[in-house]
């Protein structure tokens, strides 16, 4: 994928894959989520299939409502 695509694409897909596993965590659905983030659940899903990713001020939120680091989400080594 990186190849054809290129690192945002890898990028895409690791912070929907993140977010999918702390929404699972915390018991929260994409429809909960959609409606603490104020935003659309078919935009949850493309954060999630790694069709879009979040802005910088949505990870802050995310973060917030999932409780964990940026550095989680974005699947940064501390």
């Amino acid at each position: 994928i990186k190849e054809k695509y290129g690192q945002g694409v890898i990028m895409a897909v690791n912070i929907g894959k993140n977010i999918l596993e702390s929404m699972k965590v915390k018991g929260i659905t994409q429809t909960e989520l959609a409606k603490l983030l104020e935003v659309k659940q078919n935009t949850v899903s493309q954060w999630i299939n790694g069709v879009n990713e979040p802005n910088c001020q949505t990870i802050v939120k995310l973060c917030y409502v999932l409780e964990i680091t940026p550095n989680e989400i974005c699947g940064w080594k501390d």
